[in-house]
């Protein structure tokens, strides 16, 4: 309090003057028509700007919320689509059964960490085994190729990227069904390898190519990318280099494939295995 005192005191002439001057504006406004007009143009075009720019930091700040809302919504309607498709495909006659499982299910995810500059690239995402993930899951980002879930743990998983020669995929041309092995190189991060191609088969530059479906893993007709060059090497078969059709280094949401009939297949192949 005392300091507020001797505040005043040794300011006061200019407290004075700015009190004087602040009732003088006042009313030179209050009493002037002109002038008064033009103050309050001036003040809704300041509280119009105010209010605007305020209303942008809202929207803004709801842009988290929304997205998190529109991947939620993404995540649903695919699983319904891949419901009805379970239903059209394995029930004749049209006779609709609503307890068909689907073969695969969707699960969204975000991505917390990606490393794209080593030899062996990973990616972490911030769902995990209390969401219903498991190792061996595809991860696609935009219906485009990412990985497969390598470990998980209650609330993360790690994914072996496609830009991981540890990783090999079944892929094939989508013009003509051809298939071979798909994996990284480890050089570019825009290209991968495509092998197991015959020479004989009929390959142009900008072909899609797509996974075979020929996995307990990956469903048919994912994308990976396009054929930007080949040749023929390793006797009869091509070297095809497919660019990639993502950009690994800017993926921030990601889907989980989870095939429901994932055991059922590998149990009646290893079967087969042992005749």
């Amino acid at each position: 309090m005392r300091n507020l005192i001797t505040y005043i005191i040794r300011y006061h002439f200019t407290i004075l003057f700015l009190i004087i001057e602040v009732l003088s504006i006042i009313i030179v406004i209050q009493y002037n028509q002109f002038q008064n007009s033009k103050f309050y143009n001036f003040s809704h075009v300041v509280s119009g700007a105010i209010y605007k720019n305020t209303y942008n930091i809202k929207e803004y700040l709801k842009l988290k919320s929304i997205n998190n809302e529109l991947i939620k919504e993404n995540e649903k309607m695919i699983n319904e689509l891949e419901l009805k498709n379970s239903i059209i495909n394995n029930i004749p006659d049209s006779i609709i059964d609503t307890s068909i499982t689907p073969q695969y299910k969707y699960i969204q995810a975000k991505v917390v960490n990606n490393s794209t500059n080593k030899r062996f690239n990973y990616i972490t995402i911030n769902k995990g085994s209390f969401h219903s993930l498991e190792p061996e899951m595809a991860v696609v980002s935009n219906s485009i190729l990412v990985g497969v879930i390598n470990n998980v743990s209650d609330k993360y998983s790690s994914v072996i990227s496609i830009l991981n020669p540890k990783l090999r995929i079944s892929a094939k041309i989508k013009k003509n069904n051809y298939f071979g092995s798909l994996y990284w190189a480890g050089k570019n991060v825009q290209t991968c390898v495509l092998s197991e191609i015959p020479h004989h088969v009929n390959i142009e530059i900008g072909d899609t190519i797509i996974t075979s479906g020929h996995s307990a893993i990956f469903p048919e007709g994912i994308l990976i990318g396009f054929v930007s060059d080949y040749e023929i090497k390793e006797g009869n078969f091509y070297h095809i280099k497919v660019k990639l059709a993502h950009d690994l280094k800017n993926i921030t949401n990601v889907m989980a494939i989870k095939n429901n009939f994932k055991e059922e297949q590998l149990k009646l192949e290893r079967f087969n295995s042992n005749d």
